[in-house]
C-alpha cells in the first residue's frame, strides 16, 4: 500500500499529533511537563514540512500554566476562505 500525500492527509496529521498528545496529558498529569513531550512534536512537524514541500503552523496553549509552544509562531499563514 502506498502513502498518498494529500492536503487531506497533511490535515489529519496536523490535528491528530496534538490530539494525541492533548489525551496523553490526560492520562498522565506529569506528561506536559517533560521536556521530551514538549519537543517532539516540533522535530515533527519539521520532517512534515519536509516531507510535504510546504510550511505548517502550530500553536497549543497550557491553560493552567499559561505556556505557549508551537512551530513557527511568529508567521502567518493565509487561510482558504480568507486569501480567494
Amino acid at each position: 500500500m502506498t502513502i498518498s500525500r494529500t492536503r487531506r492527509t497533511l490535515i489529519t496529521a496536523a490535528v491528530g499529533v496534538p490530539a494525541a498528545l492533548s489525551l496523553l496529558s490526560l492520562l498522565s498529569p506529569l506528561a506536559a511537563a517533560t521536556t521530551v513531550v514538549k519537543r517532539k512534536p516540533v522535530r515533527s512537524f519539521a520532517e512534515l514540512e519536509k516531507d510535504f514541500k510546504g510550511r505548517i503552523g502550530v500553536a497549543a496553549i497550557d491553560l493552567g500554566a499559561g505556556r505557549i509552544v508551537g512551530h513557527r509562531l511568529d508567521e502567518r499563514f493565509p487561510f482558504c476562505s480568507t486569501f480567494k
